[in-house]
């Protein structure tokens, strides 16, 4: 599959976007593209059944190769709803694109309750994998801040595009859904904020919470249970789901 068609696939349904740009820029600041494979490798986040992000594993047909270019390395895959593509420049300037899952649950052969297939896309946004997936990209972030790519402080942008009528869901057996309906009313739900170097290594769980909190408050929901997130967050990172 080339850029083109998996981005295309992307941005066909409701998707996440992701950006991390350096508060200053230096176009080398990592000096080759071997250590940006060996960051990447080395550091992702692996805190569940999915790596963030995703290094694909080179005997997959579904999943594209890493990609060396003139000042980055990009890779991607296209496998279930896991549908992503991703670029790390040597600039520290990180970018990721990915398919929002509620959206292909329908067509994914692992799939199998039936709540789930019913879903159509646009119809839901799910809280606690929403919760682990900003959990998992401040993760990201200061593991690369504690290699020294963000000493001068960095900028994270966090866009939800397709949202406008998706309503907040939680898909766990174990819980009671929301209450009522909190529905997102525009097209894209824009989170972008800079923070220092400190911030990010010594905040970041913090600041995760801070912004899917954010982020669900753009959905209407105001009365927000910030304990129960930090619990699926600590849940996240022991394992405990």
């Amino acid at each position: 599959m080339t850029e083109k068609e998996l981005l295309d696939k992307i941005k066909s349904r409701g998707y996440w976007k992701v950006q991390f740009t350096p508060l200053k820029f230096n176009q080398l600041l990592i000096p080759d593209r071997k250590q940006l494979i060996d960051m990447v490798t080395n550091y992702r986040v692996k805190l569940r059944g999915w790596d963030y992000p995703h290094l694909s594993h080179w005997e997959k047909p579904q999943s594209r190769e890493v990609v060396i270019g003139k000042d980055y390395i990009e890779g991607g895959c296209d496998w279930n709803t896991q549908i992503e593509f991703w670029r790390f420049y040597q600039s520290g300037q990180f970018i990721h694109l990915f398919a929002m899952d509620e959206d292909w649950w329908a067509e994914d052969a692992w799939v199998t309750r039936p709540d789930l297939k019913a879903l159509k896309s646009g119809d839901a946004f799910g809280t606690i994998s929403a919760i682990y997936t900003v959990t998992e990209i401040f993760e990201f972030a200061h593991r690369m801040a504690k290699l020294g790519v963000y000493d001068d402080g960095i900028k994270i942008s966090i866009g939800l595009v397709n949202t406008k009528g998706r309503v907040l869901k939680v898909f766990d057996f174990m819980r009671a859904d929301l209450f009522m309906d909190y529905k997102a009313h525009d097209n894209v739900v824009p989170f972008e904020k800079e923070f220092t170097n400190e911030e990010i290594l010594f905040e970041h769980k913090k600041l995760s919470i801070d912004t899917v909190s954010w982020i669900f408050e753009s959905f209407g929901w105001v009365d927000r249970p910030r304990g129960v997130f930090e619990k699926d967050q600590d849940d996240l990172y022991n394992r405990r789901f």
